[in-house]
């Protein structure tokens, strides 16, 4: 079973993911995280490929409580909180599909 959250840091301070509950064997209703988004982010629309073991999650509206000026996540742009962009480049939230693969 996959459970994809959306308010977790408002209830248990965590941020929101994909998580795995397997229904039967030694695991059964062991939760597993899988993916976690960013803070502020929700995770949303997962499709689970078997095939080829890959997931796509949204994660939907990183970083929501911050503002322009002092923005809480710059997803999906990977620049320190501390460093600023190069000029030219944004380094704001934006809502993003993501993949994930077995490695």
């Amino acid at each position: 079973m996959w459970v994809s959250t959306d308010g977790q840091p408002g209830t248990i301070g965590l941020n929101d993911g994909l998580f795995k509950v397997p229904v039967a064997g030694p695991e059964r209703g062991h939760v597993q995280q899988f993916p976690a988004v960013p803070t502020e982010g929700e995770t949303c629309g997962p499709v689970i490929h078997d095939k080829d073991g890959s997931v796509f999650v949204a994660v939907q509206h990183p970083g929501e409580d911050g503002s322009w000026a002092a923005q809480h996540s710059r997803f999906p742009d990977y620049v320190p909180s501390t460093g600023t962009a190069a000029p030219g480049d944004f380094a704001g939230p934006r809502p993003s599909v993501v993949r994930v693969t077995r490695g």
